[in-house]
């Protein structure tokens, strides 16, 4: 068996461990201020849609009041939905580039050791290349996805 191919193989996945960690508590953060800011903004619309309703109201009633208020907010409502549908695209397909090309990197540095230990003969680490080769192809599949 190649020392160097383990070795390898610990650094690749001590490095996918740490890069978890760090995405996860990233995320988290991430999360709490997005639901704080959610929650903030919504409060203060709400109070913007209510007093615009309230001064609509006593000029022009409450049908005229509800249809301009409820209108504005159903449009404002749409302009961030579509905001958010394009972020979330464009994050996606960045994160599945880059998960492809980490992908294609390990399926040619284990098919690289493949070919070596090939030219060398020893076939037990051939089948430890092999499988390291395909482990690396399933992985990058999974997470292209």
């Amino acid at each position: 068996m190649s020392p160097t191919l383990l070795a390898d193989l610990q650094r690749l996945a001590e490095a996918y461990v740490s890069t978890l960690g760090a995405s996860a508590q990233r995320g988290v953060w991430k999360g709490t201020f997005g639901l704080l800011t959610g929650i903030v903004g919504a409060f203060g619309g709400g109070l913007i849609a209510v007093g615009t309703f309230l001064e609509i109201e006593q000029s022009e009633g409450p049908l005229v009041a509800g249809l301009w208020v409820g209108g504005g907010v159903v449009a404002i409502a749409a302009v961030v939905a579509a905001i958010a549908i394009t972020y979330a695209g464009r994050r996606a397909k960045r994160i599945a580039e880059t998960n492809l090309v980490i992908a294609r990197s390990i399926a040619r540095a284990d098919m690289a050791q493949l070919l070596a230990t090939a030219q060398a003969g020893k076939s037990s680490t051939l089948v430890l290349a092999a499988a390291a080769l395909v482990a690396g192809i399933s992985a990058g599949r999974h997470q292209a996805r």
